[in-house]
């Protein structure tokens, strides 16, 4: 199921309300300093894993971490050749997932469970105002309403637009005391900000209605709220501990047994809480705590402040660490406008080269290279459970060198015939790095690319240096992993052949993409690299399907321009499975399309690997093939 920036969040919210529950105490001792530093931290839960979800780059995915494959060298694929059929029939078409129907449920079921919810709220505060219109006026307190009311049997406060109310029930007018006591305890509510903020621990428990750890939030600020009430009036000596308990005590005998008139409102926090889990010691600690209170409220501001940072801090840390557990996940492409034409040719080719290939999985994303508009999507799956390609992490291989070649033309460390000794292996920190079978001696910057030269690819990006390296590999949305304690030297070359940058198929599209726009972003006219860069690249690519790895990709009457990259899924191993990869654009002068391909594990009429120029190449050309014959 795709997992998008929002619903990520989301998830990262219940996770920390869950947590933090675990730790919550309605600690009488305090319970002021508690309760400010309680609701610090959870307004700095409901914000970082938001705060977190926009600090993404907007080009390319920054993940923590993801399943790194291993770049494999390419292969000169030689022209196609006419073969022999597969022995072996091919595979039955994989079961249609039923992850997109649960994925289009589980949205309305979270509004549903919240439009409860919230009903059950909107009830509560239209039976408040009914009991305060109803209600008899006994004074007014500069902007709070004091009244009295048969249709309650406990004190209660409520912030109606406006207007604060207090409301008394009319047992209380008998006894002078208590109902000074209870309207100074519930117009403490409003002064603490209890009445206003009962409405957002609503709304919280609402939106994560599903989450204990939410209604556990709302019962332990209700206790600290009415501790804090109570340490504001007897700590600062306005009333002795003996009137004030035996007013808990009246209102307490007046709420049993529960009626309709002792219930408590959702939005108004009451003298004496009924239902809701309310525990039956807790007006026992409330009475008991009455003599300890202190006259003369001891704080220590520093110890106070470290607490308020580190619970700011620590929500922050959790959803930044959320974030990256979650990795190896991306950002689904936005299908809202494809084509349905071009969908129907994606859709068909691409199943008939994962048939042809016996492959495990495959897809293939179509795009506008000028407005970068997802014209097409399609994958196919043989097992329904694994993870959709659209959101699926992976690296990139040979298909990222035309971006290394970029950047180092840009930084001017390169030109199109400049000749490189390719001879290999070259090793680098303990890892080794060769070339594919043969035996390449000196090759230009351009041959490097079309013959998919590793060793060649490396000593690029070593005169380019890896911060201009790194820069264009970000303009062009790739981010590669660079960690700490690992050599510039070696991260260079892993990501000189595609061994580090995490990518998914819309962001590596969206890049060749910026290639065939004449180096500006698709849908932004952002110059990623110079027209002249992306020209020379261009030809390179050209290159690649005239007299390079790509020839079996070459379509005749229309050149196109593309790379192969093939990749080792887990440990390098021979009998890995491969990640077969082509992507490009077309015409390459003037392209209306860019194309990339990806198949899983895939193997050819012969029984052999399917490479990125056996496996992925002929979807590729086979889908430009028919969608040039689409007329816009």
């Amino acid at each position: 199921m795709t997992i998008t920036p929002a619903l990520e969040a989301y998830l990262s919210l219940n996770l920390l309300l869950a947590a933090t529950s675990l730790f919550l105490r309605a600690s009488p001792k305090a319970p002021g300093a508690v309760l400010h530093l309680a609701r610090l931290a959870l307004l700095s839960c409901l914000v970082a894993p938001f705060a977190m979800s926009l600090l993404t780059p907007p080009h390319g995915p920054a993940f923590a971490a993801f399943v790194r494959p291993h770049a494999a060298a390419e292969p000169s694929a030689p022209a196609a050749s006419s073969g022999a059929a597969a022995a072996t029939p091919p595979p039955s078409a994989p079961v249609p997932s039923r992850w997109p129907a649960l994925r289009d449920l589980l949205p309305l079921l979270l509004a549903a469970g919240a439009a409860w919810h919230l009903a059950r709220l909107a009830r509560d505060a239209a039976a408040a105002r009914r009991i305060v219109r109803a209600a008899v006026p006994l004074r007014r307190y500069r902007s709070v309403r004091v009244a009295v009311s048969d249709a309650c049997a406990i004190p209660f406060s409520v912030r109606l637009g406006a207007t604060a109310h207090i409301v008394l029930p009319s047992a209380l007018l008998g006894d002078a005391r208590a109902l000074a006591i209870a309207v100074a305890h519930e117009g403490q509510h409003h002064r603490q900000g209890d009445c206003l903020f009962a409405y957002a621990v609503e709304l919280v428990c609402a939106a994560c209605f599903w989450n204990p750890g939410a209604r556990r939030w709302r019962r332990v600020l209700e206790d600290l709220q009415e501790f804090s009430c109570d340490e504001a009036l007897v700590g600062r000596r306005r009333f002795s501990p003996h009137d004030y308990g035996h007013c808990l005590l009246a209102v307490a005998r007046a709420a049993l047994p529960p009626t309709p008139a002792s219930r408590q409102l959702a939005c108004a926090p009451a003298m004496a809480r009924q239902g809701r889990g309310a525990p039956p010691s807790l007006l026992l600690r409330r009475i008991q705590m009455l003599p300890r209170y202190p006259s003369a409220f001891a704080r220590s501001s520093l110890t106070h402040a470290l607490c308020a940072f580190a619970l700011v801090a620590a929500p922050f840390g959790a959803a930044f660490a959320a974030r990256g557990s979650v990795a190896a996940r991306g950002e689904a492409p936005d299908r809202s406008a494809v084509d349905p034409r071009l969908q129907r040719i994606v859709d068909h080719e691409l199943r008939a080269g994962v048939r042809r290939l016996h492959a495990q999985s495959g897809a293939a994303l179509l795009m506008d290279p000028v407005s970068g508009r997802v014209l097409a999507f399609a994958e196919q799956r043989a097992d329904p459970a694994r993870e959709s390609w659209a959101t699926r992490v992976f690296v990139p291989a040979s298909t990222v060198k035309p971006f290394i070649l970029a950047g180092a033309l840009e930084a001017g460390a390169t030109a199109a015939g400049k000749a490189y000794d390719c001879r290999g292996p070259i090793a680098i920190d303990g890892r080794t790095f060769e070339n594919w079978g043969t035996k390449f001696t000196s090759v230009d910057a351009t041959q490097a690319i079309a013959q998919s030269v590793n060793v060649c690819m490396i000593r690029i990006a070593q005169e380019a240096g890896a911060g201009p390296t790194r820069a264009a590999l970000a303009r062009f949305g790739l981010a590669p992993r660079w960690e700490a304690g690992v050599s510039d030297e070696l991260q260079l070359a892993e990501a000189a052949i595609g061994d580090s940058e995490p990518v998914t198929i819309a962001g590596l599209t969206r890049a060749f993409a910026t290639l065939g726009n004449g180096g500006k972003t698709p849908g932004t006219g952002v110059q990623a690299v110079s027209a002249a860069t992306a020209a020379t690249v261009r030809d390179a690519l050209v290159e690649v399907v005239r007299s390079g790895t790509g020839q079996r990709v070459a379509l005749r009457g229309v050149q196109l321009a593309g790379k192969t990259g093939t990749s080792v899924i887990g440990a390098a191993a021979a009998h890995a499975p491969l990640l077969a990869m082509f992507g490009g654009f077309a015409p390459a002068a003037n392209p209306r399309y860019a194309l990339f391909v990806v198949v899983e594990d895939g193997r050819t009429a012969n029984g052999e690997k399917a490479v990125g120029a056996t496996g992925a190449g002929p979807i590729f050309r086979e889908v430009m093939r028919r969608a040039f014959d689409v007329k816009h």
